[in-house]
């Protein structure tokens, strides 16, 4: 038997460029910094990591304007990342682009099909564990979302970094006789589970994740004393159902007799009946079929959606169900309301043809309609900076706010390179005594753009903790005065000088952001 400190080395070694595993970065990016705080500036970061990927930024809003995401309660489309996580939450957003990272690999041909296999079976099981905890009445699915997704990261590494290896374990458990752990313990010299977890570690995810990839192996569980237990069950359970979904081509008795044993086993977990459970695959399955809609990549015919939709499509399995698999599609192709379908013929509306105007005038309705509602400040303030940055395309945007205590201007949040380095320091003075740009701007009301900081008409007036701070050529300011008092400016920059060309209509927009900016302030205030 191989040395388990071998294959770890191996996988280690592989993994010190984390660029080659596939969307590796950028989910750890997501996972250890975004995983447990929910702070404003924890959802400033997740905004900020999406808005730097073009690509994912347009999926995600794709995906949340999806029937599984919105309800009509919402109104109308989502068009900015900030009023999706206001709408829907941060774990929603922050899974949902997992899940599109995920799915990117699962569509990419060039990866081997084990692996786009086992990288369905991570997304597909994922899924179901968000089901089963809505249907046995979690409040927080979507931790169970994430722990599931992460529960097989031992076997994806493997398959991907030593894929002979992985396909000697794999006729092993495909003989049957040995569990999948066992069959990775006598090949590798260590188990998929411990493998993950080591990886875990090494990558810093949550101390859950981590917990909830280990086992439960004895044949019936006991009920779990935390949550974090309880999160630990719904995981094995979904992996055993989706295991007991690949099998269930092998006869109707071998499927009935996997289901009667998995309820038993969890018996003392919660509560949840043969019919709920292909309720829950066919609703796993509905949104996976969106997925793949959407991508247009027929999920159907992919390693674990394989075996499910020829699951709910087999009258002899399901008996009296009707085709499932059929309903899931026809469920997903129009948006419902009050019991009805709404038959719009739909179009890719944050596709990359998107151009600044579009990007500026659906956000200008979309804060106009936040305006409406019940709203927090900053979500408000995150949302309007996210339509200036996506419409301008800058370096960085960000916006200060004034310390209640002195006439000091501090960052408050923002997007772009290093704007979480940079917002600590992006504090100034301002006032009559201080002849810059910056308390020009405040003090006048004034919208300036600076097309060259050294330009010697105006290289006196850039401050001296400006030129420490930022290596940008040339910035606009946006002040935010309520009632003649200077509460906040707007920063814009971009790298080059003379790079900061803007038309009169991009002006009228960037004004009237400013202007809602304003009157969000002053309802929350008035």
């Amino acid at each position: 038997m191989p040395k388990k400190e071998d294959t770890i080395e191996i996988l280690r070694k592989k993994l010190e460029d984390i660029k080659e595993f596939p969307a590796a970065a950028h989910t750890i990016k997501l996972i250890t910094k975004q995983a447990t705080s929910k702070s404003d500036a924890t959802i400033t970061e997740l905004t900020d990591t999406i808005l730097n990927d073009f690509a994912l930024t347009n999926k995600i809003l794709r995906i949340v304007n999806t029937a599984q995401y919105v309800r009509a309660q919402y109104g109308g489309k989502i068009t900015t990342i900030s009023r999706a996580v206001y709408i829907l939450g941060l774990d929603h957003i922050r899974n949902a682009a997992l899940s599109l990272m995920l799915f990117e690999n699962i569509e990419n041909k060039s990866l081997a099909r084990e692996l786009r296999s086992v990288m369905m079976g991570s997304f597909l099981g994922a899924i179901i564990a968000r089901e089963v905890s809505k249907a046995i009445g979690r409040k927080d699915v979507e931790e169970s979302f994430l722990c599931s997704m992460f529960f097989d990261l031992g076997k994806t590494l493997a398959t991907y970094y030593m894929p002979d290896e992985a396909a000697k374990v794999a006729e092993l458990f495909d003989r049957g006789g040995v569990a999948e752990n066992s069959a990775s313990l006598n090949v590798f010299g260590i188990s998929y589970e411990k493998i993950g977890m080591l990886t875990g570690k090494d990558w810093h995810l949550s101390p859950q994740i981590i917990y909830c990839m280990q086992r439960l192996n004895e044949p019936v569980v006991v009920k779990p004393d935390t949550d974090a237990d309880s999160i630990r069950t719904i995981v094995n359970f979904s992996s055993e159902l989706c295991l007991a979904v690949k099998n269930a081509s092998k006869g109707p008795d071998v499927w009935k007799k996997a289901i009667a044993k998995l309820l038993i086993k969890y018996k003392n977990c919660f509560s949840i009946t043969e019919e709920q459970l292909m309720e829950i695959l066919n609703k796993s399955y509905g949104e996976l079929d969106t997925y793949g809609k959407d991508f247009n990549v027929n999920v159907g015919q992919i390693g674990l959606a394989k075996s499910l939709k020829d699951l709910l499509s087999n009258k002899n399995l399901l008996e009296e169900t009707p085709d499932a698999a059929e309903t899931a599609v026809k469920q997903n192709d129009y948006s419902s309301k009050n019991g009805v379908q709404m038959l719009e013929i739909k179009t890719n509306l944050f596709g990359r043809g998107d151009s600044p105007e579009l990007i500026f005038s659906r956000g200008i309705q979309e804060v106009a309609s936040s305006l409406l509602e019940e709203y927090s400040l900053n979500d408000v303030l995150r949302m309007i900076l996210e339509i200036m940055f996506r419409g301008l395309n800058p370096l960085r945007i960000i916006i200060s706010i004034k310390s209640p205590r002195e006439n000091v201007m501090e960052g408050r949040f923002g997007f772009g390179e290093n704007v979480s380095v940079i917002i600590n320091n992006f504090r100034f003075f301002f006032g009559d005594m201080y002849r810059d740009v910056f308390s020009e701007s405040l003090l006048n009301n004034s919208d300036i753009l600076v097309d060259d900081v050294d330009d010697h008409r105006v290289t006196d007036r850039i401050p001296s903790w400006y030129k420490n701070l930022m290596d940008s050529e040339t910035f606009m300011l946006f002040p935010v005065k309520v009632n003649k008092v200077p509460l906040g400016l707007i920063y814009i920059d971009k790298p080059i000088a003379g790079d900061l060309v803007v038309d009169q209509n991009t002006l009228r927009y960037l004004k009237t952001l400013r202007d809602q900016t304003i009157l969000a302030i002053k309802q929350k205030y008035k």
